[in-house]
C-alpha cells in the first residue's frame, strides 16, 4: 500500500511536468533538443513562466532522475504549477 502510495505520487509529479512541457511545446515554446529541463526552465524567456517552471523542473529532476519519492505537499505544488502555467500563457 505505502509502495502503491509512492508510485501515484511520483507519477502525478512526472506527469504534470510532462503535460505542461508538452502544453508549453504546442504553444511553440518547447524545450530544445539535448536541453535539460533545468536548462529549459533557467534559459526561459518570460520571467512569469521562469518563475513558475524552475522549482517544477527542479522537482521533476529530483523525482524522475534522483529517485526521489515526492510528498503529497509536493504534488500539490506539481499540481498547481500545471495550472499556473498552463493557465497563465491562455491570457
Amino acid at each position: 500500500m505505502v509502495r502503491a502510495r509512492r508510485a501515484d505520487a511520483r507519477t502525478a509529479v512526472l506527469v504534470a511536468y510532462l503535460e505542461t512541457e508538452g502544453w508549453l511545446a504546442r504553444r511553440g515554446r518547447g524545450r530544445a533538443v539535448g536541453q535539460t529541463v533545468e536548462e529549459f526552465a533557467h534559459h526561459c524567456d518570460d520571467a512569469n513562466l521562469a518563475a513558475k517552471l524552475r522549482p517544477f523542473a527542479i522537482l521533476f529532476s529530483r523525482v524522475r532522475y534522483g529517485g526521489a519519492a515526492p510528498t503529497s505537499d509536493e504534488v500539490a505544488t506539481a499540481v498547481a504549477a500545471f495550472a499556473a502555467i498552463t493557465e497563465r500563457q491562455r491570457a
